[in-house]
């Protein structure tokens, strides 16, 4: 796999691994550049161990919280 930054060429296999790195930063609320991820521990490789049986425990709070803010609102609003 050819990922942006080990290549000097662009592709649509980097371009998909980019947008996959994207949301994977947004769902955790982590980077991948963050010092948790060394020694060849990637972003992909934390999300890969919890999922699917653990992935709630990986994703961000604030994300999770706007989703109740957004159901409640969406819920209450029908009435």
């Amino acid at each position: 796999m050819i990922k942006y930054g080990v290549s000097d060429k662009a592709s649509a296999e980097g371009d998909v691994h980019s947008y996959g790195i994207l949301l994977l930063e947004m769902f955790t609320g982590r980077r991948p550049t963050s010092e948790a991820f060394r020694d060849g521990f990637t972003l992909h490789d934390y999300v890969e161990m919890s999922f699917p049986e653990r992935v709630m425990e990986v994703m961000d709070p604030h994300l999770i919280q706007q989703m109740v803010v957004a159901t409640y609102w969406r819920a209450s609003s029908q009435f």
